[in-house]
C-alpha cells in the first residue's frame, strides 16, 4: 500500500504544501519550472493524490453516473449510449461510473430505495438516466436536488418534461422519411409492424401514418403482444403478409429484430424480398451487415446520443438555473437491397426527410 504523502513531496521538491496541492489540481498560477519539478518527484515518488482530497479543493467529484433503468446489462443500444457519454466526459477531465438500476414503475417516488450513489451528497456530479424509466424514478430523482438529464424516448408513462433536460431520438420523423421513401418507389400497400403499447414504438407508427395520409393511402399496422420475442413477432407478421392475397408490397417495422423475423416469416410463406414485398427496419444492427441480403433501415445514432447527454448534463452544471434543454437526434435512412419498387427491380432513389403533420392513430391489427 502507498504510504507517499503530500508533505514527502513538498518536501523533496522543496516547495509549500499548497504548491503541490495547485500543481495537481492544475492551477494556472504555477511557474511552468516549478510545475515540472514537482511532477518529476510525484513521478519518482509514485505518489498518488487522494481524491477525496481534490473533492474539497474543487468541490467537485469530477464523476458523473450512468444509471441504465430495467434494461440487460449488455443491452446493445445502450451500451452504445453509454461509450458516448464516456467519451464527452472524459474530453472534460470526468470519470462515468456505470449502475444498473432496476425498480418497479408503481411504486410512489418517496418510497422507492435508490442506489445509495444517487442520494449519497457529493458522491457524483451528475446523472445520465437511461435505459427504461419509469415516472416514478425520475420524480423522486428530481426531489433530491442533484443534475440530471434524462433520455427521454424511452420514458413509459406519463410524465411532464417542459422543466427536464432530455435527450430524444427522432423516431417519428425517421419512420416518416422511411415511408416516404416506399412511396416514392412506387409502393400503396404499406404495413407498420412494432411495438405500441411502448413510446418509442407509438413515435414510429405516428412517423407512418403521418407518410401514409398525405399521400392518400390507407393504413395497417401490425401490434406486437407482450409475450411474443421481437423476432418471433416479425416472424408472425411476415407469415400474414406471406398468405394473403390482397396484402402489403411493403412493410417497415419498428425494429431490426422484428423486421428480421418478417423475412424469415416472408421466407417460409415463399415471397421473396424486394421482388414481392420490400422490408425497411429500425435501428441499424451491424451484426446483421453479414446477413445474404443487407436490411434497408433507419439508422440511430446512438454514440451521437450519449455525448449529447453528457454535453447538456456538463451544460446544467455549469449553468445551474440555464432553463431547461430539450434535444432531437435525427436519424439516418440507410438504402440497402431489401427495398425495391413494386416488382423488384432494385432502387436507389434517395428521399429528402419529410415534414410532420398533425398526429392521427392509424388503423391498428392485433395478430
Amino acid at each position: 500500500m502507498d504510504s507517499t504523502t503530500i508533505k514527502e513531496v513538498a518536501k523533496i521538491a522543496k516547495v509549500a504544501v499548497s504548491t503541490v496541492s495547485r500543481v495537481i489540481n492544475d492551477h494556472p498560477d504555477v511557474k511552468a519550472e516549478t510545475k515540472q519539478k514537482v511532477l518529476k518527484v510525484i513521478k519518482r515518488l509514485g505518489y498518488r493524490p487522494h481524491s477525496g482530497a481534490r473533492q474539497l479543493v474543487r468541490e467537485t467529484s469530477e464523476t458523473i453516473c450512468f444509471i441504465m433503468s430495467n434494461r440487460d446489462v449488455i443491452n446493445p443500444f445502450h451500451s452504445r449510449i453509454l461509450f458516448g457519454v464516456e467519451k464527452y466526459a472524459r474530453s472534460v477531465a470526468h470519470s462515468v461510473i456505470f449502475l444498473e438500476f432496476d425498480y418497479p414503475p408503481h411504486v410512489p417516488p418517496d418510497e422507492l430505495v435508490l442506489p445509495r450513489i444517487i442520494w449519497e451528497r457529493g458522491a457524483v456530479d451528475g446523472l445520465v438516466l437511461a435505459g427504461t424509466n419509469y415516472p416514478n424514478f425520475v420524480r423522486a430523482v428530481k426531489a433530491l436536488g442533484i443534475p440530471f438529464v434524462l433520455f427521454g424516448s424511452n420514458v413509459v408513462g406519463r410524465l411532464a418534461m417542459n422543466d427536464l433536460d432530455s435527450v430524444w431520438l427522432d423516431h417519428r420523423g425517421g419512420a416518416q422519411q422511411a415511408t416516404e421513401y416506399l412511396i416514392k418507389l412506387g409502393h400503396k400497400k404499406i404495413w407498420f409492424a412494432g411495438e405500441l403499447s411502448l413510446p418509442w414504438g407509438r413515435a414510429c407508427h405516428q412517423g407512418y401514418a403521418s407518410a401514409m395520409r398525405e399521400s392518400g393511402l390507407e393504413t395497417k399496422a401490425l401490434d406486437k403482444q407482450k409475450t411474443e420475442s421481437l423476432f418471433e413477432f416479425g416472424s408472425r407478421c411476415g407469415a400474414e403478409i406471406a398468405a394473403g392475397s390482397d396484402t402489403a408490397s411493403a412493410v417497415l417495422a419498428g425494429d431490426d429484430h422484428i423486421a428480421l423475423g418478417i423475412l424469415a416469416g416472408l421466407d417460409r410463406g415463399g415471397r421473396k424480398v424486394p421482388d414481392d414485398v420490400s422490408v425497411v427496419g429500425f435501428d441499424y444492427i451491424e451484426q446483421f451487415d453479414y446477413l445474404p441480403l443487407p436490411l434497408t433501415t433507419l439508422r440511430v445514432l446512438k454514440e451521437q446520443v450519449g455525448e449529447e447527454l453528457a454535453r447538456m448534463l456538463f451544460e446544467r452544471l455549469a449553468n445551474p438555473k440555464a432553463r431547461p434543454m430539450r434535444s432531437v437526434i435525427p436519424t439516418e435512412l440507410m438504402i440497402r437491397k431489401s427495398t425495391a419498387p413494386p416488382g423488384g427491380v432494385n432502387s436507389d432513389i434517395p428521399l429528402a426527410p419529410g415534414s410532420e403533420s398533425a398526429e392521427q392513430d392509424p388503423q391498428v391489427s392485433r395478430l
